[in-house]
């Protein structure tokens, strides 16, 4: 046991170090590549995530901090309210998370439970199924990119199928989460923090999150480098369907040269993410007690379920 720990031990030492060995090689031995693959991340970066998620994060910040946000969960209330039976926190949560997509469903949700909007608890269930692809990123991008499932199945499977999966969970491993009554609530809409005080705090915040996100996108597109080498070159179809498991908007881009495999876009990219926005919703809720191992466990099961459910259309469509 004693000798089997050593090398145990031993094991996890070296693995890291000379996996960072490979890559500097390959870094020194690459050098096009690795600067059109660092080129590549930060083009994504602020073509794509800075005007689609940095306004979004600013102004998320922003109602939370001054109270605002009650005033938006209004909005949907009477629907997300009667089916979760929680807090208008949470449904601002859901509401934000659903509209503006990867990783801003887990920035509000850390936000959320730092200012003390939410519990532990109910941040837990949110995480479970409120980071996803976001409808500008797939409408503006995905769509038209990979064009496959009509835009309403797709958005049937994207957002229903998390909705139901967290109204699954609400009711069956969240059952002690208590059910929120307006009647026995008072809510109020007094700001709790000065417009400006609450304007500076959600810019600086946003800005920090913003820049690890790019670094984020930087990073898994250097680790993609390994596929661009010529000594054990794969296949080009499976090399893009690495790229997407990797960082999804390279794979997607990639993809668009073989038809064949755009389902894969749809059925595991989309409701998957990525190892990158995995990453990056780490980087989002790591200083906060929520597991990344649960949202990876969570993120996992909805992609079977995508899986599943795709195979279904396909194994009907073609018998019509």
């Amino acid at each position: 046991m004693e000798q089997t720990q050593k090398y145990n031990s031993y094991f996890s030492r070296c693995l890291p170090l000379l996996t960072s060995i490979l890559f500097i090689l390959l870094l020194l031995t690459n050098p096009v590549m690795s600067s059109l693959l660092v080129k590549n991340g930060l083009t994504v970066w602020y073509r794509n995530m800075i005007p689609s998620l940095f306004p979004f994060m600013v102004l998320s910040g922003f109602m939370l901090r001054t109270g605002l946000s009650y005033r938006v969960s209004e909005l949907l209330y009477p629907v997300l309210g009667t089916l979760f039976k929680l807090s208008p926190n949470c449904i601002y949560v859901i509401l934000m998370g659903f509209l503006c997509g990867f990783p801003m469903g887990a920035n509000i949700i850390a936000e959320s439970l730092s200012l003390k909007k939410i519990t532990e608890r109910e941040a837990e269930l949110l995480l479970s199924f409120c980071n996803n692809i976001g409808p500008v990123y797939f409408l503006s991008y995905v769509a038209i990119t990979c064009p496959y499932y009509p835009v309403w199945l797709t958005f049937s499977v994207m957002y229903l199928l998390p909705l139901c999966y967290g109204l699954l969970l609400r009711y069956i491993f969240y059952r002690d989460i208590p059910i929120y009554n307006p009647r026995c609530s008072v809510i109020y809409y007094n700001a709790d923090c000065p417009y400006g005080c609450a304007l500076q705090e959600s810019v600086q915040k946003a800005l920090s999150a913003i820049l690890i996100l790019g670094s984020y996108m930087v990073i898994f597109n250097v680790l993609q480098l390994p596929f661009h080498n010529s000594c054990y070159k794969l296949p080009e179809p499976y090399i893009s369907v690495l790229k997407g498991l990797f960082e999804i908007s390279s794979g997607i881009s990639a993809i668009q040269a073989y038809p064949v495999l755009y389902g894969i876009v749809y059925a595991v990219f989309l409701p998957f993410g990525g190892l990158c926005c995995i990453f990056q919703t780490y980087a989002m809720i790591k200083d906060t007690p929520l597991s990344l191992t649960s949202y990876l466990i969570n993120k996992i099961v909805q992609t079977i379920c995508s899986v599943f459910i795709y195979s279904l259309v396909i194994f009907f469509a073609d018998r019509i």
